[in-house]
């Protein structure tokens, strides 16, 4: 009797051996792609059939990555828009710059009125130097 429980315990072990490596070839050929481009990315996944031939996604597969699709493309729009508003509205720019464009503008107009100051300046110097004036007393 202990021969013939060896023998099926020797079977069995056979047996589990070779379907974990059905199991683990199944696996292997079980296959992933994930192809990204700029602005979507597919998941495509499909498994070996009884004859080892690839079969065709799943409509379940079809669907989720369909709706996947759709979501991304309404997030990428909602954040177009949400751009474009801000921009509108003026909120990108920073709190208090309306502060630093007045400053801005004030130095520039400061510098130019010293620049048209230093050349009427100038020009005055120059004219008085030409025309002296002699004043004569008698005495």
């Amino acid at each position: 009797m202990s021969v013939d429980t060896q023998e099926q315990q020797q079977q069995q072990q056979q047996q589990d051996n070779n379907n974990n490596q059905n199991k683990e070839s199944i696996e292997k050929e079980t296959t992933n792609e994930i192809s990204a481009t700029n602005t979507e990315t597919t998941v495509t996944t499909t498994t070996p059939s009884a004859d080892g031939q690839q079969q065709p996604p799943t409509t379940t597969t079809k669907v989720i990555t369909f709706v996947s699709f759709c979501a991304f493309k309404v997030l990428a729009g909602a954040e177009y828009i949400g751009e474009t508003l801000a921009s509108i509205f003026g909120i990108t720019d920073s709190k208090y710059q309306y502060h630093v464009h007045e400053h801005t503008m004030k130095q520039e107009e400061k510098k130019r009125k010293l620049e048209r100051d230093g050349i009427e300046i100038s020009k005055m110097e120059s004219g008085s130097s030409s025309s002296s004036t002699t004043i004569t007393t008698n005495e």
